[in-house]
C-alpha cells in the first residue's frame, strides 16, 4: 500500500497542496521555510495522529488544517483546529467508515516514522533495540519466543545474588585466615573443673594456715612482753610465772602445723586447661566457618552456572533470529549490551554505502504494510547514495518521500507553501465549528453532527472515538443525504505490497 494522492490545507507552512506522486523516490525540493518539510510531516501526522503532529500544526491565520491521504484501499482524512482539537476519518473508496480509525492505522503503519538516516545517527544500543523490534527472537529447538528484557532482568538478579555470596565468602575467608591454623589439643587433657575445685580448696587451706601463723605470732609477742614485765615488776612475779606455766602447758598441747600447699603447680595446670579449652573452641569455630565458606562457594558456582545457561539461551535465540538484511546480526558485548554488526564488524565501522543500504533495508522491513518511508535530510546524501535508495525503492516496491534543500533538480518544488506551477487545488472539507450560545439555531437548522468543544480530553481521545469519522466533516456537496453505509469487513482490503 502506497500514497496515491496527498492533499493538505493550512498545515504548518502549507497553504494548499494536491500532490499525485510519481515514481518510487518522490523528491520534494525548495528553499528553507517554503513548506517542503511540511509536506513530509503532513503524511505522518495524518497517519500517526496527534502524537506525531507539531506543537502548532495549523498555519498562522487559519482556523483549521486538513490533510487527506489516498492510499488506494483506504482514504485517511485528518484535521487539526487552532483551538487544539484533532479528528480523524478513515473510509474506503466507496465511502464506508471505520469506527476506530486510529487503532486500525496504528496496526497498519507500524514504524511509519522510520527514517533510514535517523537509524544511522542512533547509538549502537539504540540501533540494536530498533532492530530487535523487527525480528522474532526464539529458542531454536522449541521455537518458544525469548523475552530478552526478562532474561536480562533475571540475569541481573542472579549476578547481584552471586556478588553478595562472593562478598560474604571473601569476608568469611578473611576471618578464617585471621583465626590461623588448627591449634594443638592433647588427647589426655586435664580436667579443668577438678583443677578449679582443688585450687579453690588450696586457697582456703593456705588462708587458714596463715591466719593461725598470725595468731601464734601474736601469742609469742605477748609472752615476750610478759617476760619483760617479770624483770620490771617483781611484785607480780607470781602471777606472771603462773601465766607462763599455763602458757607453756597449753603450748605443749598444740599439734604441729602441716606443710603449706604448693599452688604454683595447680595454677599452671589450670592455665593449661584454659588454653586447651580455648583451642577447642577456636577449632570448632574455624570448622564451622570453613563449612559455611564451602556452602557459599557452592552457591556462587550454581549462580554462575545459571547465568551461563541464560547467556547461552539468549545467545542461541539471538543467533537464530532471522535478520531483515543478509549478514546483519545482533551481538552481545562484554558488558551484556546488544549492538549491531554487519559482515562481522560493528555496524559503525561499515562503509557509508553499506550503512545506508542496510538502514534503508531495515526501514523497509519495519514497514511491511504501508510501504512508505521519509527522508528528511536527503540533501546530506551524494548522488550515488540517492540513486542507491531509488533503486532499492524500485526493487522492493517502496515509496520514499525525500526532502532536498534548494529548487535545482527534478521533483516537487515548494514555494510559499504551495507547489510551484501547480493549478489551484480542490478545496478540502473543513471541520464544522460550534455556533455561539447566544445565537442558537432553529431546530430545523441545527446540523446533525457538530465538532466537540476544544479540551485536553477531547484532543487526546478524538482520534479513536467511536463514530468520530462521520461527525468531524461536512458532507461534500455532491454526496447524497442518505443513511451511512456499513463498512465492509477489514479482510476485504488488501494491505500486502503490490506484486
Amino acid at each position: 500500500m502506497r500514497i496515491i494522492r496527498l492533499q493538505a490545507e493550512g498545515f504548518k507552512r502549507l497553504v494548499a497542496v494536491d500532490i499525485t506522486p510519481e515514481g518510487d523516490l518522490i523528491e520534494v525540493r525548495g528553499d528553507n521555510g517554503n513548506g517542503k518539510s511540511s509536506v513530509l510531516d503532513a503524511i505522518f501526522a495524518a497517519l500517526a495522529g496527534a502524537g506525531a503532529a507539531p506543537e502548532k500544526p495549523v498555519r498562522e491565520g487559519e482556523e483549521a488544517a486538513v490533510i487527506r491521504l489516498d492510499l488506494g484501499d483506504l482514504i485517511v482524512t485528518r484535521y487539526f483546529t487552532a483551538s487544539g482539537t484533532t479528528g480523524l476519518k478513515v473510509t474506503t473508496p466507496d465511502g464506508a467508515s471505520y469506527s476506530s480509525g486510529q487503532t486500525m492505522l496504528d496496526k497498519l503503519v507500524g514504524a511509519i516514522s522510520f527514517d533510514p538516516l535517523e537509524f544511522l545517527n542512533l547509538k549502537p544500543s539504540e540501533q540494536a533495540e530498533e532492530l530487535r523490534k523487527l525480528v522474532d527472537i526464539a529458542t531454536p529447538e522449541t521455537g518458544e519466543m525469548v523475552d530478552l528484557k526478562a532474561i536480562s532482568d533475571e540475569r541481573l538478579a542472579l549476578y547481584n545474588k552471586r556478588r553478595d555470596v562472593n562478598r560474604d565468602g571473601a569476608n568469611l575467608k578473611a576471618r578464617i585466615e585471621a583465626a590461623g591454623g588448627v591449634r594443638h589439643v592433647p588427647d589426655d587433657a586435664p580436667n579443668r573443673d577438678e583443677l578449679v575445685v582443688k585450687l579453690a580448696s588450696a586457697g582456703e587451706t593456705n588462708s587458714a594456715i596463715a591466719e593461725e601463723e598470725r595468731r601464734r605470732q601474736s601469742d609469742e609477742d605477748a609472752a615476750a612482753f610478759r617476760r619483760a614485765e617479770i624483770d620490771k615488776l617483781k611484785a607480780r612475779l607470781v602471777e606472771l610465772e603462773r601465766a607462763e606455766v599455763a602458757y607453756q602447758e597449753s603450748r605443749a598441747k598444740l599439734e604441729p602445723l602441716p606443710e603449706r600447699v604448693d599452688v604454683a603447680e595447680l595454677t599452671a595446670a589450670l592455665a593449661e586447661a584454659d588454653r586447651i579449652e580455648e583451642n577447642r573452641r577456636a577449632n570448632a569455630q574455624r570448622a564451622a566457618m570453613i563449612a559455611e565458606f564451602d556452602e557459599l562457594k557452592a552457591r556462587s558456582v550454581g549462580l554462575s552456572d545459571a547465568i551461563k545457561a541464560l547467556d547461552a539461551r539468549r545467545a542461541a535465540a539471538i543467533a537464530a533470529a532471522k535478520m531483515p538484511v543478509e549478514r546483519l546480526e545482533l551481538v552481545l558485548t562484554e558488558d551484556d549490551a546488544l549492538t549491531v554488526h554487519f559482515a562481522g564488524v560493528p555496524f559503525s565501522q561499515a562503509s557509508d554505502a553499506e550503512r545506508l543500504r542496510v538502514s534503508a533495508a531495515v526501514a523497509m522491513a519495519a514497514n511491511p504494510e504501508l510501504r512508505v518511508l521519509r527522508l528528511k535530510d536527503a540533501s546530506l546524501l551524494d548522488k550515488r547514495a540517492v540513486e542507491t535508495l531509488r533503486a532499492m525503492a524500485t526493487a522492493h516496491d517502496f515509496q520514499i518521500w525525500a526532502e532536498f534543500v534548494g529548487d535545482e533538480g527534478p521533483g516537487i518544488i515548494m514555494e510559499a507553501g504551495e507547489v510551484r506551477g501547480a493549478p489551484e487545488p480542490e478545496p478540502l472539507p473543513k471541520p464544522r465549528q460550534r455556533k455561539p450560545k447566544e445565537e442558537p439555531a432553529a431546530e430545523a437548522d441545527v446540523p446533525r453532527e457538530t465538532m466537540p468543544a476544544p479540551g485536553p480530553a477531547e484532543t487526546k481521545g478524538a482520534d479513536d472515538a467511536k463514530g468520530a469519522g462521520s461527525t468531524l466533516f461536512e458532507r461534500m456537496a455532491d454526496e447524497p443525504d442518505a443513511a451511512p453505509r456499513k463498512p465492509r469487513a477489514m479482510t476485504e482490503f488488501s494491505t500486502k505490497p503490490r506484486s
